[in-house]
Order: C-alpha cells, then structure tokens, then sequence
C-alpha cells in the first residue's frame, strides 16, 4: 500500500502505479514502485547529438536521466534533500519512525555494501511488458554521488559473498545477488527482488536493478538505446522539484483497467501521457501531476471524474471526527484541477501541520 505518508516521497517513485494497482490492473509488485507507460520511441544519437539536446532541455548530459535505457516511465529524484530535509520533516513528530527509517538504511548498506546517504540523484527506468490483461514491469537505477562507484561494488560483493554471480559485459563487471526476498529498496521502499543486479558505470554513478535492466544501462552508456529526450523533459518540468516523473501510457495496459464501471474505466484507459512532480516548499509540499487524453472531451469526462470522486470522499470526510475528518476536509479543499483541451492537471498543497496530522493519526505504523 502506498499511503501518502511519503513514507519518503520516495513512494514517489509508485505515484501513479498506486492509482492503477488499487483499480485492478493486476501490475505486479516486483519494482521499486511506478506508473504505466509505454515508450512510443528510442533515442539512437551521438554524443554530440545528446549534447544539444541537454542544452535544449536544461538537463546535464550526466545527469543520471540521460543514462538510463530506453524506459517507458522515468523518474528522477533528489535523494540527498530526500534523506537529509525531507524525512525528517515526515517523520517530524515521530522520531521512532524515522529512527526505523535510518536503521533500514543502515542495514542496506550492510547487506550490499551501498550507502544512500552518499548518493546525490536517482534516475529510475521503467518498462512494461502486456501479455493479455497482466502487465509486468522491468526496473533499473541510476545513482550518482560522491562515492567511489566501483568500492561500493566491491563491499556489496564482500557483503554478501555466497549470494551473487559476476559478469563481464560491455567493458563494465555486473555483480548479481540472487535474493529472492522481501527487500527494502535503498533501504526506504519495500519491493519483492528475486535477483539484484550492480555495476559501476564510471568512477561515482552505479547502476542498480534488474539484470536484463542494468545490461541495457551499460548499452545506453555506449550510445545505444537511450531513454528518449522526450521523457526526460516531461520529468523535468518543475525545477528543484524532490522528484519528477514522465510517461506515455501503453494502450495494452489501458485495456486492462477495469474499476468496476464500464464508463469510469473507458475514462482512466484513455489517458495517454502523463508527468508531474512532487516539490517541497516552506509550508510543506506540492504535487502536481498533468494526464493528456486523447481527446478533448475524454479529459473533460477525466475531470467529471475527478469531481465524482470528490463528492465521494467528501461524504466520507464529512462522518469522520476529529484530526482524522479535519485532515480530509483540508486535502478535499486543497486538492483542483483544471482542463485545458486534451490535458488536466491536478494539484495537491499539502501543508506541515496536515502531514503531522496524519503520522499521528497512523499511530505509529511502521508498515
């Protein structure tokens, strides 16, 4: 379950695929977390050609976003403000939890010898494979900081020397755990990984994932099918934001939606394209997610929708009392929308007193 306890915003990463796992769409649970999507196109273009396109989008060649493979979904999140202002402002009036949090952390670095404090950004590449009505999903990391890559490789395999395989591929050694288990990703999002893969792509970046992910990584690092631009400056629109997402939605997965009215489901499905970003600001935090439909009328029946839901969790909020009722009524006012031709952009303002409000109010779950 991916409750708004930002239980690091880095369930960010499972923004949109919360939505589309709770409406039945049989996605399964083997990824970080994520959306659904589809890529409509793959990027073969020379080192100069990247070059001009960074400089188009205002994203750094190095960026860790540039590096991922061909992705039908990428995510790109600051993972340093996330550890060291975000968390703690969560977890503000629960240091128990946030003590958990950390010692999570700590105990990824000791299982796989990777720290994530040391890291700086994340890039995340997803990409979904429809088979009939089940959608499975592939996932790689790209991490960079100001830590020796190829060390952090080396105290993972030490970490765990009787669970992994070594590869050589492309120029770059891909160190395999067979693990099979429930794993805290990074220490901060819970996910099923059967096997873990790593490599260093250069002296402070590491790739991290799934083998058939991380191979094609170290491809995309040799100029082979990379992400497409047009991905990357969907999930860079909002500046400075913790994190920031694009997607194109696959009609294969749009198919498979079924939330148990035909007009509601036909709705959902025709969402095409999606991006937005989660931002902290000194009152607390902003979501921002934009769907594109389409068609014009679709994104006005979307916004119907949106305005149906409303009127739901409002009866809802309304027989609730106390912090509980207050916090819902606040998230219903804060939470607009707007339509604009194809597109409808939803925003969330979501203030501090709200967010610890609601750790209160889980009572101290640390699930």
């Amino acid at each position: 379950m991916i409750s708004f306890q930002i239980e690091l915003l880095a369930s960010n990463i499972q923004h949109l695929t919360s939505v589309f796992r709770k409406v039945n769409l049989k996605v399964t649970k083997k990824i970080y977390s994520l959306l659904i999507a589809l890529a409509l196109l793959a990027s073969l273009v020379s080192a100069s050609a990247q070059n001009r396109q960074a400089a188009a989008s205002g994203v750094a060649a190095n960026d860790p976003l540039r590096l991922l493979p061909v992705s039908d979904a990428v995510f790109t999140i600051d993972i340093k403000r996330l550890i060291t202002e975000t968390m703690p402002r969560v977890f503000a009036n629960d240091p128990a939890k946030l003590a958990k949090v950390n010692a999570e952390i700590d105990n990824f670095k000791t299982r796989y010898g990777l720290d994530p404090r040391s890291f700086e950004r994340v890039a995340v590449g997803v990409r979904f494979n429809t088979r009939g009505n089940i959608t499975t999903t592939d996932t790689v990391a790209v991490a960079r900081g100001s830590f020796n890559a190829a060390a952090l490789v080396a105290a993972g395999r030490l970490a765990a020397p009787r669970h992994f395989t070594e590869q050589k591929y492309g120029g770059k050694t891909i160190y395999t755990f067979n693990i099979n288990d429930q794993v805290k990703m990074l220490g901060l999002v819970d996910v099923h990984v059967r096997d873990l893969a790593i490599s260093a792509l250069d002296s402070n970046t590491i790739a991290i994932g799934e083998p058939d992910r991380v191979r094609a990584t170290i491809d995309a690092t040799h100029g082979t099918a990379r992400v497409s631009n047009d991905l990357v400056e969907l999930a860079t629109r909002t500046p400075h934001a913790l994190i920031g997402f694009g997607a194109n939605i696959p009609l294969e997965a749009s198919r498979n939606i079924n939330v148990g009215n035909a007009d509601t489901s036909r709705t959902l499905a025709s969402v095409r394209q999606a991006y937005g970003a989660i931002s902290s600001t000194d009152a607390g935090f902003d979501l921002m997610t934009v769907a594109r439909t389409e068609t014009a009328e679709q994104a006005k029946n979307l916004g119907d929708t949106i305005d149906g839901a409303k009127i739901l969790i409002g009866f809802w909020a309304a027989g609730q009392s106390g912090p509980k009722g207050r916090l819902a009524q606040n998230v219903l006012e804060s939470l607009k929308y707007s339509t604009q031709g194809n597109e409808v952009q939803i925003t969330l303002k979501v203030a501090q007193a709200d967010i610890n409000t609601l750790m209160t109010t889980l009572g101290g779950r640390t699930e």
